[in-house]
Parts: C-alpha cells; structure tokens; sequence
C-alpha cells in the first residue's frame, strides 16, 4: 500500500514592511499555495505591498474625499498638493 508523502508547513518570513491586515494575508497565500521559491515570495510581497499602498489610499479618500489643491506660482506653473 502506497503511503501519502506529508506535506511540510512553508516558513516563510513576512516582509516587515507590511501591516498587520497585508501581513496575514500574504502567510495565508505562501501557505495556501505552497511558495517556497524567492521569485514567487517576491512577487507576492510586491503585490501585498500594492495591496496596502490601494488600501491606504482609500482611506485617505474615505477621509478627506476626491480633493486637490492648487496654487498659481509666479513662474506660471500649477502646483498640486
């Protein structure tokens, strides 16, 4: 009778650039799909990076709304804040 090869646990570290809420979800990806390769690790830390970046910048629209600011320098140029 053939018997089943265990799957180990992936240990991977959490990029500690990333918040609590990005941070959870890239050890359940990493696990879930089993990446153990620094190519795949990468590419899913740069798009739970992506992710927080989207994520904050709701918030901030949330906030404050789809507003800017704009003032006529003398030179002539627009300057957006």
């Amino acid at each position: 009778m053939a018997h089943p090869t265990p799957i180990k646990p992936t240990t991977t570290d959490v990029p500690g650039n990333l918040a609590k809420q990005e941070a959870a979800l890239f050890d359940n990806v990493a696990r879930a799909c089993n990446l153990d390769d620094e190519v795949s690790l990468q590419i899913s830390a740069e798009a739970m990076s992506s992710l927080q970046r989207a994520r904050k910048a709701r918030e901030a629209i949330d906030k404050d709304g789809m507003t800017s600011s704009t003032v006529r320098r003398s030179s002539g140029r627009i300057r957006y804040w």
